[in-house]
């Protein structure tokens, strides 16, 4: 039998970023969804990472495997898999938009409207916007929203970073450690968050605020608790090397 787990993981806590509603938000949520959220998402739905690369980098070589664009790279050392992409040379990782920003030059966010015009990705943003109060994008409580959403992703993109080097795939054969794959399906995604509220426009940042702030308590619960059981785990891991000494 399988224990209920008592914290989310970090695809059900995606899920409901993009699927509930809640409180004063709940009037805007459903329509600046579409916003945030669909242009990221039809990216990764349509595109592969050889797309890109085929488009913008170095050729692909058999068994998917380029020349990595991260470090000076004489010998293939990148796998493109369907969904992400994983270095065995430098250890980077990430998915089609964190590859396309790094062959481009551009931020995430940047990135991603560049692959949406380059491969005639329609963005459903187009749908009629919501009219948020204008007088809450000017408001001490808009500041404050924004502050809280962005430190809450910098925790969370601090962890997914630690995986990101404690967990990566020891050959191209292996099966990826679940954080590593985590660390695959979501760091992009938050880097792009964290971009928008860097150098997003007003109503950009707004849409992310109504799409995270609903959620903060739980990704916090969720990052807190992941980082609680890392320690443990060095922990541990220090006890056993002083007593294999």
């Amino acid at each position: 039998m399988t224990n209920k787990r008592s914290v989310p993981r970090s695809e059900d806590v995606a899920v409901r970023l993009r699927d509930r509603n809640d409180g004063r938000y709940a009037a805007h949520y459903k329509s600046y969804r579409r916003i945030l959220m669909n242009l990221y998402e039809q990216i990764k739905n349509q595109l592969t990472p050889k797309h890109v690369t085929e488009r913008y980098g170095p050729p692909v070589h058999r068994g998917d495997m380029i020349c990595c664009p991260f470090h000076d790279d004489r010998t293939p050392s990148m796998k493109l898999y369907d969904d992400h992409f994983y270095c065995f040379g430098c250890q980077k990782s990430g998915d089609v938009i964190d590859l396309a920003a790094q062959l481009l030059r551009l931020t995430n966010h940047e990135a991603a409207k560049r692959l949406a015009a380059d491969f005639g990705i329609c963005n459903d943003s187009a749908a009629p916007a919501i009219r948020h109060p204008v007088a809450y994008e000017h408001s001490r409580q808009f500041h404050e929203d924004e502050q809280e959403c962005y430190l809450a992703l910098l925790d969370y993109l601090k962890l997914l970073e630690l995986w990101e080097q404690k967990y990566p795939p020891t050959s191209q054969y292996a099966t990826p450690d679940p954080r590593f794959t985590e660390v695959c399906q979501m760091k992009s995604y938050v880097e792009y968050l964290c971009d928008i509220f860097i150098t997003g426009s007003t109503k950009e940042r707004v849409t992310a605020i109504c799409e995270l702030k609903p959620y903060l308590d739980e990704l916090r619960s969720y990052t807190a608790q992941k980082n609680m059981e890392e320690k443990a785990i060095d922990r541990n891991k220090r006890i056993q090397d002083e007593l294999a000494v």
